[in-house]
């Protein structure tokens, strides 16, 4: 019987381009299909494809819509690839509004409109998470609630009697978004979320920190300007900043992301939460939509992309204006800050698992064997040093093949600590 593989195109050893290609006897699918946001080479922006990698494709399965885990897709289109990608609802709008707003603000893309719009994108339904569904004969699959955005979920794999998990990027402690535990019985490996090595916090304690200091820079009639992704920590920021009665503003990017929140309540944590968010998508709405940072008035709080800041940088000096990120923080738009003196503030939210979730995680799944992904090596070798027993741990970069039932070398399996 053939062993599944698992070939690290992107996302082993480094945080950005997470692509993954799943090969069974039968075929082939590929899990995300991401970029490097920053600043690098071609060649280490996108993922490590090839022609004929795109053309044995079968399928890609998409865990949410940020542009690390999808805008590599019409490149992967430009390839060759002709199927189906499989995401759900929220993430394939989401997904689209990337897809158009990279092509805006990058140069030297490596693909044309046409690609993108051959891009056939599959709705993966709300209701059928945690259930297993059949791709085909040989290869079942099944998804659930990741906590990272709104839509996004975990993938797992089952063929040639062997099972495959992939947690995507995930939160097991978000206050905003539910985690869908995973039901399986038996995991031979998993690839897992990383990104925060051993770090370990109490979510909602973070949050109450970043709020409470908002909240104080805006009594002192300060602008305070947040930077933020247009979904996932943006809404969680906005739903606390919401508890300290300070007027709120949010660019279009932010607001759209806050709508689409209303639309999908089962997605939410909680009956005040999804409140919080009808009430948005409603006339009298309690965060106002503005174009510019300078619409936000003293005293209160915006909530832009980074784009967004950039684009009006220049309108930003000279004012009473405070900055603010919970990361990833924009290098462009932090060394500008520097350079014009304007106080700039990073807070530390988790989107990703701390420390105590991936050691849950681990723990219910038992995969035989992990590979954290999503994280430098040095982060990932300190996280492996922290976790469970239960799992042998193995060490990837970024063209490395797993195996999932042959032996693995001395240099390539590490071990966590004991039970």
């Amino acid at each position: 019987m053939m062993s599944m593989k698992v070939t690290f195109l992107g996302g082993a050893g480094e945080y950005g381009r997470s692509s993954f290609l799943l090969e069974y006897s039968q075929g082939t699918v590929m899990v995300d299909c991401g970029v490097m946001k920053k600043d690098v080479p071609m060649k280490e922006k996108y993922p490590l494809l090839r022609q004929r990698d795109a053309r044995k494709i079968d399928a890609v399965f998409v865990t949410h819509s940020h542009e690390d885990h999808t805008l590599a897709l019409p490149w992967l289109s430009r390839l060759g690839y002709r199927g189906p990608v499989f995401a759900t609802g929220q993430t394939i709008k989401q997904t689209k509004r990337y897809i158009s707003s990279w092509r805006k603000n990058q140069r030297n893309i490596p693909y044309s409109p046409a690609d993108e719009r051959r891009l056939a994108f599959v709705k993966l339904p709300d209701y059928r998470t945690n259930e297993w569904l059949r791709f085909n004969d040989h290869l079942t699959f099944k998804y659930g609630r990741s906590g990272h955005t709104a839509g996004s979920v975990w993938f797992a794999f089952h063929a040639d009697s062997q099972t495959v998990f992939f947690s995507g990027d995930c939160s097991l402690e978000s206050t905003l978004l539910s985690y869908e535990w995973p039901k399986i019985q038996q995991v031979d490996l998993a690839v897992m979320d990383g990104a925060y090595g051993d770090f370990d916090a109490d979510q909602a304690e973070l949050l109450g920190e970043a709020a409470a200091a908002v909240a104080v820079a805006a009594s002192s009639g300060e602008q305070v300007l947040f930077q933020v992704p247009s979904v996932g920590k943006s809404q969680e920021l906005l739903a606390a900043c919401a508890k300290q009665h300070i007027p709120l503003y949010a660019d279009s990017g932010v607001s759209k992301g806050c709508e689409e929140l209303a639309e999908s309540p089962d997605w939410l944590n909680g009956e005040d939460t999804r409140t919080f968010f009808r009430r948005i998508a409603r006339p009298g709405s309690p965060v106002t939509k503005v174009q510019k940072p300078s619409d936000v008035q003293p005293g209160s709080a915006g909530f832009f992309t980074a784009e967004t800041l950039l684009a009006h940088k220049e309108r930003l000096t000279g004012k009473n204006v405070h900055l603010f990120s919970a990361g990833p923080e924009d290098e462009e738009l932090k060394n500008f800050a520097c350079q014009a003196s304007i106080p700039y503030t990073k807070f530390k939210l988790k989107v990703h698992p701390g420390l105590r979730e991936n050691q849950r995680l681990v723990s219910m799944l038992r995969p035989v064997r992990t590979v954290f992904t999503h994280g430098t090596p040095e982060n990932v070798q300190r996280l492996i040093g922290k976790m469970p027993g239960c799992s042998e741990y193995v060490a990837c970069s970024c063209g490395d093949t797993v195996d999932v039932k042959a032996d693995l070398g001395e240099k390539q399996a590490l071990r966590g600590k004991s039970k």
